[in-house]
């Protein structure tokens, strides 16, 4: 079953853009990856508290640039069984981020303001 994109979080647009400019030659792979997202929406791991939203964490390297999927992008999204869509909430370079309860932070307070504009 094909799943939609809903919503594409603001900040993950501004994310991707820098990501985008700052690996250009991987542009190609980082656009299949959320096509496969889109398609597959299992294919990330689903990330624990958030009761009963679905958040997942998709791993990507970068091959480009020789960073395997332990080193590279990370990219979240929320996944919404009964309606076939997906949000994606943030997208960023593993090497940018010290600690990943700081972009857990970040997902809790998006989801927040999505889930009130719905």
């Amino acid at each position: 079953m094909r799943f939609v994109e809903l919503e594409r979080f603001p900040f993950f647009t501004s994310q991707l853009d820098h990501i985008i400019k700052k690996y250009p030659l991987s542009e190609k792979s980082i656009k299949k990856a959320l096509s496969t997202i889109i398609s597959n929406p299992s294919s990330g791991d689903r990330m624990p508290g958030f009761g009963v939203i679905n958040v997942c964490k998709l791993r990507h390297g970068l091959k480009e640039y020789r960073v395997g999927k332990s080193g590279g992008l990370r990219i979240i999204y929320a996944v919404f069984n009964n309606i076939n869509g997906i949000i994606f909430i943030s997208v960023y370079h593993k090497a940018e981020y010290r600690h990943e309860k700081d972009v857990l932070a970040f997902v809790r307070e998006s989801l927040k303001k999505i889930l009130t504009a719905f």
